[in-house]
């Protein structure tokens, strides 16, 4: 399918671990990680593209490793409790701002 929902849930906690993800370049997916940085993307209708991302992963452990670590660097930064807290708050500080 082209549409994998707006959250990725289970992309987020893979990458939270520290797994590299293979991942299509679909909606919501295909935002919340960079392709080469914390994993590898290929089109949804792409089954080469799914099998050529699996065995690069697997037969590169170093380049995997890589991915993993940045993957959970990137989860923590920008998708933790903290960050949500954070977002949230200065939108409230915007809108009682405006009162």
């Amino acid at each position: 399918t082209a549409y994998e929902g707006g959250s990725p849930k289970t992309v987020l906690e893979a990458m939270a671990c520290g797994i590299p993800v293979g991942c299509t370049k679909a909606f919501g997916a295909d935002a919340v990680f960079q392709d080469r940085v914390h994993g590898l993307k290929f089109d949804p209708s792409d089954l080469e593209g799914l099998k050529r991302s699996i065995l690069e992963i697997l037969h590169d452990p170093t380049k995997a490793s890589s991915y993993g670590k940045q993957a959970r660097a990137h989860v923590r930064e920008s998708y933790s409790i903290e960050s949500a807290v954070d977002r949230e708050l200065n939108i409230l500080k915007r809108l009682t701002c405006r009162f």
